[in-house]
């Protein structure tokens, strides 16, 4: 247990990298940011509103996402469509994956998964990144409402093809994530937020429909 929560920790650590470390301005989107994923992240399909426009990024547009399954079982699907200042539409899309860590308890607040995926992006030229790492919550609950704020931090390997692509095929990127799902009374419609930071940054919100109630993998703490 003690590995485990020390590995955490570790990841969770890079979102202080997040914040010094640069990556050259491309025209191109991050397929994964927001990551909008997190340990107790529902079943259902997502439409978000979404701005890459801070830098080294550009571009405001659309983000659909779908789970089949409450996380951290199954995957989850997204595809991203942006008009970016030069407007040249920017397009991304991809699959993320979560795994189990550990539980909160008395001792350790918060429920980790570790997370991953493959993606691609094309814009002036085409990217394929691999996400690692980890994101971490807890689930509130009361009588009439339902919320998850998480964070979690992630290294991207990236792999870049095409004539107009930087002058290195490969690059690595740190990036950071906060945000919050939240229904009221039931879990069929779900207010979702998130910021990305970083190398990665980005601002979505949005709403996600979901099936209902299904139970999610942890216990929930119930509010005062």
């Amino acid at each position: 247990m003690m590995t485990s929560i020390s590995t955490a920790r570790s990841a969770l650590a890079a979102a202080a990298l997040a914040f010094t470390i640069s990556v050259p301005a491309h025209a191109q989107v991050p397929w994964e940011s927001p990551q909008l994923l997190a340990p107790a992240t529902q079943a259902g399909a997502s439409l978000l509103y979404v701005d890459y426009g801070l830098r080294p990024n550009d571009g405001t547009g659309m983000l659909l996402t779908y789970r089949h399954a409450n996380a951290p079982r199954g995957f989850g699907l997204r595809l991203a469509g942006t008009l970016p200042q030069d407007n040249d539409v920017r397009l991304s899309g991809g699959v993320d994956v979560a795994v189990p860590m550990f539980d909160h308890t008395p001792t350790f607040p918060l429920d980790v998964v570790w997370t991953s995926g493959l993606g691609a992006g094309f814009g002036d030229y085409y990217a394929i990144g691999l996400p690692v790492g980890a994101s971490a919550s807890r689930v509130f609950e009361g009588e009439n409402i339902w919320f998850q704020p998480y964070t979690s931090a992630r290294v991207v390997l990236e792999g870049y093809f095409g004539e107009d692509r930087p002058a290195e095929s490969f690059g690595l990127a740190l990036a950071a994530d906060v945000g919050m799902d939240v229904s009221l009374r039931s879990r069929v419609v779900i207010i979702r937020t998130a910021v990305a930071l970083g190398d990665r940054r980005a601002i979505a919100i949005g709403l996600q429909w979901s099936p209902g109630r299904s139970a999610t993998r942890t216990a929930t703490r119930p509010l005062p």
